[in-house]
């Protein structure tokens, strides 16, 4: 069986004994049916990984006894992806799909668009745990996050740390190989429009924020799939993959 992965904050990360509760422990004693001794390993999204295992099961708590904890390094460059709102069942896909390919995901509203302000807490917190989830499952050392929806006229001020930003556009642009080998970022932002895409003075808006176009070859991918082969051809271009 796979060792079990399970997220602690950074304050609660140490060596010695620490115990979960709620839905870990249900997923370990319940979901797994765990016991004794059995190896767990405990991360908290940042790169500290502990290795462990289980000293015993209460009805209500399981304690893990760390033995040892160890710094990952990070992957370089960062990939985000931010991505314009689209309906919330296909947003919660590109959200797995981001946590899964290892980037954050940053989601904006568009002239096109759902509207940032129409998220509402409740569907953010949805979003998080799902890319909780899909880290935790996908063997991951660090967690890709969930940034607080953007308006467009925010975007600016969001992608000025980035070394590197690159959009797809259905009108064409130069190959993503031929962009992103331009530089070797540390940061890189991938932007993906709506269903019917950016308008055209969106477009220029983003060029004028130092953003070059790219294209993703001959097809038109949905606006949901889009993200993901950016994200994709960002990490094989990278030797991430």
């Amino acid at each position: 069986m796979t060792i079990p992965r399970l997220y602690i904050p950074t304050s609660r990360l140490k060596e010695g004994t620490i115990n979960v509760e709620g839905h870990d422990h249900h997923y370990l004693s319940r979901v797994l049916r765990m016991h004794r001794d059995q190896e767990v390993m405990v991360l908290d999204g940042e790169g500290l990984v502990g290795s462990g295992r289980i000293r015993e099961m209460s009805t209500s708590k399981t304690f893990i006894i760390v033995d040892s904890v160890e710094r990952h390094p990070e992957e370089i460059p960062r990939i985000y992806l931010y991505q314009a709102l689209i309906s919330p069942g296909k947003m919660d896909r590109v959200v797995q799909d981001c946590a899964e390919a290892g980037a954050s995901l940053v989601p904006f509203s568009s002239r096109r668009s759902r509207k940032s302000e129409d998220v509402a807490g409740e569907r953010l917190n949805r979003w998080r745990k799902l890319a909780m989830e899909a880290w935790r499952l996908s063997g991951r050392t660090y967690m890709p996050r969930v940034g607080e929806p953007l308006g467009f006229d925010r975007l600016e001020e969001s992608l000025g740390e980035f070394e590197m930003i690159v959009f797809a556009d259905e009108d064409g642009g130069k190959r993503s190989a031929e962009v992103l080998g331009e530089t070797q970022p540390g940061k890189v932002a991938l932007l993906i429009g709506p269903e019917g895409g950016f308008c055209d003075e969106e477009r220029t808006g983003l060029c004028s924020m130092g953003a070059k176009r790219v294209t993703l070859g001959k097809g038109i991918f949905r606006a949901e799939t889009a993200g993901l082969v950016l994200i994709l051809a960002a990490r094989c271009h990278y030797g991430l993959l």
